[in-house]
């Protein structure tokens, strides 16, 4: 098996999380007009944060001081402004 290493080139510069799942599935809930679509929508985000903190748990065990580097300079869910540009 291949030695593991973090990536931190492309969207992973700028977001530790992109999951666009979240905008599809509001934005399925309003297209299609369910109400029980986006009444879900706060505990599937809740659930996947969870999942993400665990997942994040791992990746520090693994990675230890260079995932905590990663984590202190790439927001994990939204891009900072200007910070694109920068990179």
């Amino acid at each position: 098996m291949p030695e593991a290493h973090l990536v931190g080139l492309g969207i992973a510069a700028w977001l530790r999380r992109a999951h666009p799942w979240a905008l599809l599935h509001v934005g399925a809930a309003v297209a299609g007009g369910s109400g029980w679509a986006l009444a879900s929508f706060l505990p599937v985000a809740v659930c996947t944060h969870g999942e993400v903190l665990r997942e994040e748990r791992a990746l520090t065990a693994a990675f230890g001081e260079e995932y905590r580097r990663y984590r202190a300079s790439v927001p994990r869910y939204l891009p900072r402004p200007g910070r694109c540009a920068a990179r």
